[in-house]
């Protein structure tokens, strides 16, 4: 629907020197300010974040495959401090007819030296205001499906406020949760109206706690 499918008006980036001889990418600052990012679908389902080139439709060999997979360049991927300033995250479903958009007035991320990641959001989703405080596992974990990633995270939006407390084996596919979740609010059809959800009735003021699990791969809510 656009020529870009992101516009950034600065981007600052350090980088540790060392470190990338061994094949690691340490990011000791990396800040965006007005970053605007649109991901889209047409009707087809293809995204505009699917590039086809020649080279992905040549045949490789093994050692090529395993380039392309990253698996021979990088060995790991590490930050100190990001941060992310007025910005714009918008999802277009081509097939639905449905957009999403994330805004961001202020977004901070600093890993410390055990290696747990301070998460802090200030922003709106679909105009709807939302904050988020969390502490979450290392990158280490986010990306080893062998590793628990821990997740504590606290967010405030439409009136209510939901805490999640656990861990993910594989929070890339969204599987091996073992979560307990507390949510406390005025309104359930206003939380759900954020995601389309139009048909719940109203009950007022709520509490509800449970575990949230997928022992089976599919997401269940248990002891609630």
């Amino acid at each position: 629907s656009r020529p870009e499918l992101a516009k950034i008006r600065r981007l600052e980036i350090k980088l540790a020197v060392l470190p990338l001889f061994r094949r690691i990418i340490l990011f000791k600052r990396l800040i965006l300010i007005d970053p605007d990012i649109l991901i889209e679908t047409n009707r087809a389902g293809k995204s505009n974040i699917e590039f086809e080139t020649l080279r992905n439709k040549e045949v490789l060999t093994p050692k090529e495959q395993a380039l392309s997979n990253g698996k021979s360049i990088l060995s790991a991927l590490a930050f100190n401090d990001i941060r992310i300033e007025k910005g714009h995250f918008t999802y277009k479903g081509g097939q639905s007819g449905r957009t999403y958009t994330v805004n961001l007035e202020k977004a901070t991320a600093s890993a410390g030296a055990d290696g747990l990641i301070a998460l802090n959001l200030d922003g709106g989703y679909n105009r709807k205001p939302f904050r988020v405080k969390a502490t979450l596992g290392s990158l280490t974990a986010f990306t080893d499906p062998d590793k628990a990633w821990a997740v504590h995270a606290t967010s405030q939006i439409a009136g209510s406020t939901v805490t999640i407390d656990g861990v993910a084996r594989d929070p890339i596919k969204g599987k091996g949760l073992a979560t307990a979740v507390t949510g406390t609010g005025r309104s359930i059809p206003e939380i759900l109206k954020l995601f389309n959800i139009t048909y719940i009735p109203e009950f007022g003021p709520f509490e509800v706690r449970g575990k949230l699990t997928d022992p089976d791969g599919r997401l269940g809510l248990s002891d609630l």
